[in-house]
C-alpha cells in the first residue's frame, strides 16, 4: 500500500503517462517532446534503437507517426518506485490501435520502462525504453 507522502508523486507521474498518451493519440509531435527531459543524461530506446537527443526522437516520431491518419495510445501503469528524491522508475504495457493514411487498420501492444525526473517544470522522462510485440 502506497503511503501519503508516495500517493501525489504517484498521481503526478500516472498523469505524465496520461499526457504522453494524448500527445501521441493526437499525433502530436512536439506536445509529445515536451515531456522529455533534454540533457546530456537523456537516452530513448524503442526496439533496440538507441537516440540520445529529443531531436532524434522527434525524427523518429514524425518518420512514424507521418503515415497514419489517427491513433488511439492506452498506457496501463504497472509499477511506480520512488528510488530517490525526484526520481522515479516506471514500469508500464500498452496498446495501440492505428489506421494508416492509406486506410489500413494495425494494433499492437507495447511495454515501457521510463526513469524519470522531477523538477521545477514537473515530471520529465530522462531516459525511455519502449519495445513492441505481437499481441
Amino acid at each position: 500500500m502506497r503511503s501519503q507522502a508516495e500517493s501525489v508523486p504517484h498521481a503526478e507521474v500516472v498523469a505524465l503517462v496520461a499526457d504522453l498518451d494524448a500527445a501521441a493519440s493526437a499525433l502530436d509531435v512536439d506536445r509529445f517532446l515536451r515531456f522529455l527531459a533534454e540533457g546530456p543524461d537523456f537516452a530513448w530506446t524503442f526496439n533496440g534503437r538507441l537516440v540520445t537527443s529529443a531531436t532524434e526522437v522527434r525524427a523518429m516520431h514524425i518518420a512514424s507517426w507521418s503515415k497514419l491518419a489517427r491513433a488511439t495510445f492506452r498506457t496501463d501503469v504497472r509499477h511506480v518506485a520512488f528510488v530517490a528524491p525526484g526520481v522515479a522508475v516506471l514500469s508500464a504495457t500498452g496498446h495501440s490501435e492505428r489506421t494508416t493514411k492509406s486506410g489500413e487498420s494495425r494494433s499492437g501492444d507495447y511495454a515501457l520502462l521510463l526513469v524519470l525526473t522531477r523538477g521545477p517544470d514537473g515530471w520529465r522522462v530522462l531516459q525511455g525504453h519502449e519495445s513492441t510485440y505481437a499481441p
